[in-house]
């Protein structure tokens, strides 16, 4: 789901905040994997990123 400016990589890290608020624990290799995610290049508004629109 997309939703306004919000970029896919953002959506993701706000769904585990809010998972872990209503107290349902986010593994740590997940936590990880996300943190390792570049923020510019898994970003879809990245030139770089085949769904780039102009």
């Amino acid at each position: 789901m997309f939703t306004g400016n919000l970029s896919p990589l953002l959506l993701v890290e706000l769904e585990l905040t809010q998972r872990e608020y209503e107290e349902h624990p986010v593994p740590d290799s997940i936590k990880e994997k996300v943190a390792a995610l570049d923020k510019e290049k898994d970003n879809m508004k990245y030139r770089g990123h085949r769904s780039y629109l102009r």
